[in-house]
């Protein structure tokens, strides 16, 4: 959830690693490369409405200002992708899916950003909750998506992996239903966005 305050800290890496993947795989005769981004890779934009339909063709604008360095590293290393694999004539080698917000069963304990967001609303440490919504997906689903791409005739395509776009609000009422003896812990009162925004000044997983 911290984010370095250097928009472009993430890139190097994010980008390095991808093209290495990718040139080995291309090097090797691979037929078919699925490349894990993600949904924050094709949604922020300037101007963008607050209820946005987002396809395959939309991409991120990565020197809009507001956006964190994972949406920035995410959205550059999936273009440094498509620019090596079209630079080398395989561009239909490539498909990229791009998970929305991601949650279901751990397979260790360590968990990602989506998951944390979740523990967060369990263990009630913020009070109220922001005014967002997210698209949901299983990562049964996203690993079945996967699966799916190696073999589907589906080259040189971006595949949108997620469900229903759903709140941070309907998130914590379907908490309190499922875990009951945490219910007074997980906050149902929605902050303005003006307010969010105060506090993310002052806390860097609030950002």
């Amino acid at each position: 959830m911290d984010q370095p305050r250097d928009r472009e800290a993430l890139v190097p890496e994010a980008e390095q690693g991808t093209l290495r993947v990718l040139r080995a795989a291309v090097e090797a005769g691979a037929e078919r490369i699925v490349l894990t981004s993600s949904i924050v890779a094709m949604m922020y934009r300037a101007g963008r409405p607050a209820v946005t339909r987002v396809g395959e063709g939309d991409w991120t604008d990565p020197e809009w200002p507001p956006i964190s360095a994972y949406v920035v590293s995410k959205t550059r290393a999936e273009l440094a992708a498509w620019s090596f694999m079209v630079g080398h004539g395989a561009r239909g080698r490539l498909v990229v899916v791009n998970p929305g917000f991601v949650l279901g069963p751990l397979l260790d304990r360590v968990s990602g950003t989506s998951v944390d967001a979740v523990r967060l609303l369990l263990t009630g440490k913020y009070p109220a909750l922001p005014p967002t919504a997210y698209p949901v997906v299983d990562v049964r689903d996203v690993a079945a998506l996967h699966v799916a791409a190696m073999t589907a005739p589906l080259g040189g395509r971006r595949l949108l992996a997620a469900g229903e776009t759903i709140s941070f609000r309907d998130m914590a009422l379907t908490l309190r239903e499922a875990f009951p003896e945490r219910a007074t812990r997980i906050p149902l009162r929605t902050l303005p966005g003006f307010a969010v925004r105060l506090v993310a000044v002052f806390d860097p997983a609030v950002r």
